[in-house]
C-alpha cells in the first residue's frame, strides 16, 4: 500500500541535526483486521551548503594626494545563508598607501598617506597610483576595494609655471615639466597646422600619438596668460613623432609651449625651432622636444633652436646628430651697429636647463674638426658684435657629449651670464668665454676622456667668477 511522509523541517532536534548523526521516526501502521506493523524512517543530518556572500555599493573611490580627510563608502553584503550579510570588522588597517576601517554593516572609511614617498610625488591629475583592499565577509568571501589616487591639480602661480611643472623666472625654475592636459588632439600634421592658427590662452593643442612623415610648418602666435598659456603639444611626450621632412615651428607672442614632439631624420632649412613669428616670444617655452639627425647630409648653415626675445625657456630636451654649419642653439642677439651704439640690446634673461647636446660631428664627414672650422658651437649666447650688452641667460644642468665640430663647445658672446652644472665629456673643446664680461662660470665637468682635442675654460674680456669646475683627462 502506498504511503507518503513529510519531514518537519522546523522541528528542532532535524534542525540541530549533525551532518553524521541520525533521528528514527517510527511510525506504527494498522490493517483493516487490526494487525499493528511499524514504518521506520531514518532522518540522516547533512552538511548544509554555504552560498557566496555577493558585493555592491562603493568598490571604487578616488582622492587626491592632498586630501587630510577621510573618504567613505558602503559595501553592501548580500547572502542567502542566515547571518552572513556582513563584513569582517577591520580597524586602522595600514594598506600600501594608507589607512583602511570597516565595521560590520560595511561602512568603511580611508585616509590616504601623504608624507609617503610615492604619494608625494604624483604631479597631476593624470599622475596615479592605486591601492587595492581586500574586504571579506563573515563566510569568507572576498572582493576588492580600488583606491586610486591622483596629484593634485596642477594650478600654475600667478607668475607662470608652477614649481611642479618647472617653476618660472620670478619664483625660480625646477627639474620638472607641465603635464599635458589637451583640449584638442588631432591626428594629422595638416589639423594641426591648421588649428595651431586659432589658439587662444588656455588653449593646449595635441598631436596624438603615431609618427607621421613629412614637412611640417607650425605656426603659433599669440597672447597666452602666465596662468593660461598657449600650448601645442603630443598628446604624450616623445609619441608624436614626424620624420623625413622638413621641420619649421615658429612661435611669437607670448606664454606659448612647445612640447613633448619628436623630429627626426629629416630637413633643418633656415632652423627647426625659432622664437619669433610675427613677433619675438616673450615668456614661451620648449620642452621635452627632442630633434635628432635633422641635417641629411646636409652641410650648408642652419641653426636648429634661435632664441628671439626674453624669459623664454628651453627644458628636458634632446639634441643630437646635427651636421651642419651653425650654432645648434644660438642667442643671435644680432643688431646693426648704429642702433646698437645708439639704442643698446635688450636683456634676453634666457633659461637654458636640463638639455641633452650630443654627437654633434666634424665638418664634412672629417675625422677631427680643422683649426680653421668656425660656428659649429653646440650653444652660443650671442654675438660678437653686441657681446658687451648684458643677456643675464643661464645656461645650466646640460650635459654635452661628442660635440666636435670646433674649439667651441659653450661659446658665451654676451655680458652677465651664468654657466654652470654642465657636464661636457669627449668633445672637440671647451667652455669658452669668447666675448662679454662679468660671466659666473662655475660646477662644471669637463672630461677628456682621451679627445686629443678636449679643452677647458677659455676666457677672454674681464669681470668674470670662475669657481668650483672638474677638468680631467684632456690630452694637451
Amino acid at each position: 500500500m502506498p504511503w507518503t511522509y513529510k519531514l518537519n523541517v522546523t522541528n528542532a532536534a532535524v534542525v540541530s541535526l549533525a551532518a553524521t548523526a541520525t533521528l528514527t521516526d517510527s511510525i506504527t501502521i494498522t490493517t483493516a483486521d487490526g494487525t499493528t506493523g511499524t514504518i521506520a524512517v531514518t532522518i540522516s543530518g547533512v552538511v548544509a551548503q554555504n552560498s557566496a556572500a555577493t558585493f555592491s555599493g562603493d568598490l571604487t573611490a578616488s582622492v587626491t594626494n592632498d586630501t587630510t580627510d577621510d573618504i567613505t563608502g558602503t559595501i553592501t553584503i548580500s547572502d542567502a545563508d542566515d547571518g552572513e550579510s556582513a563584513a569582517q570588522i577591520q580597524t586602522d588597517v595600514v594598506t600600501t598607501y594608507g589607512t583602511f576601517s570597516i565595521n560590520a554593516n560595511g561602512e568603511w572609511t580611508y585616509s590616504v598617506d601623504e608624507t609617503n614617498s610615492s604619494v608625494a610625488a604624483l604631479l597631476g591629475e593624470n599622475d596615479t597610483l592605486t591601492d587595492t583592499i581586500t574586504v571579506t565577509s563573515t563566510d569568507n568571501t572576498t572582493t576588492d576595494l580600488v583606491i586610486t589616487i591622483k596629484g593634485a591639480a596642477v594650478v600654475s602661480t600667478s607668475n607662470g609655471f608652477s614649481a611642479a611643472e618647472g617653476g618660472n623666472h620670478i619664483d625660480g625654475y625646477t627639474d620638472a615639466v607641465p603635464v599635458v592636459n589637451c583640449t584638442q588632439t588631432v591626428s594629422s600634421v595638416s589639423a594641426l597646422e591648421d588649428a595651431a592658427e586659432d589658439l587662444v590662452a588656455g588653449d593646449t593643442l595635441c598631436l596624438a600619438d603615431g609618427t607621421y612623415s613629412g614637412d611640417l610648418e607650425l605656426r603659433v602666435e599669440g597672447m597666452g596668460t602666465a596662468d593660461k598659456p598657449i600650448t601645442v603639444a603630443a598628446e604624450h611626450p616623445g609619441k608624436a613623432i614626424i620624420n623625413n621632412g622638413e621641420i619649421s615651428v615658429r612661435i611669437g607672442g607670448e606664454h606659448v609651449v612647445i612640447q613633448g614632439f619628436v623630429f627626426r631624420d629629416g630637413e633643418t632649412g633656415s632652423s627647426i625651432i625659432k622664437f619669433e613669428k610675427e613677433t619675438y616670444c616673450n615668456y614661451c617655452r620648449v620642452t621635452e622636444v627632442s630633434i635628432i639627425d635633422m641635417d641629411g647630409g646636409d652641410f650648408s648653415s642652419s641653426k636648429w633652436v634661435e632664441y628671439y626675445g626674453q624669459y623664454n625657456r628651453i627644458d628636458h630636451s634632446w639634441f643630437s646628430g646635427k651636421e651642419s654649419r651653425g650654432a645648434l642653439l644660438v642667442l643671435p642677439r644680432w643688431i646693426d651697429e648704429d642702433t646698437f651704439a645708439t639704442s643698446g640690446f635688450p636683456e634676453d634673461r634666457a633659461q637654458i636647463d636640463y638639455n641633452y647636446f650630443g654627437d654633434r660631428p666634424p665638418a664634412f664627414g672629417r675625422g677631427y674638426a680643422g683649426s680653421s672650422d668656425n660656428e659649429y658651437e653646440g650653444v652660443r649666447l650671442g654675438l660678437s658684435t653686441t657681446h658687451s650688452a648684458p643677456s643675464f641667460s643661464t645656461l645650466e644642468n646640460n650635459y654635452f657629449e661628442r660635440i666636435q665640430g670646433e674649439a667651441e663647445v659653450i661659446s658665451n658672446k654676451s655680458a652677465d651670464n651664468t654657466i654652470r652644472n654642465n657636464t661636457i665629456r669627449d668633445s672637440n673643446g671647451s667652455i669658452v668665454n669668447r666675448h662679454g664680461a662679468r660671466a659666473t662660470i662655475s660646477n662644471n665637468f669637463v672630461f677628456g676622456d682621451d679627445n686629443p682635442f678636449s679643452g677647458g675654460i677659455r676666457l677672454v674680456d674681464d669681470g668674470h667668477t670662475v669657481v668650483n669646475n672638474y677638468v680631467q683627462g684632456q690630452d694637451t
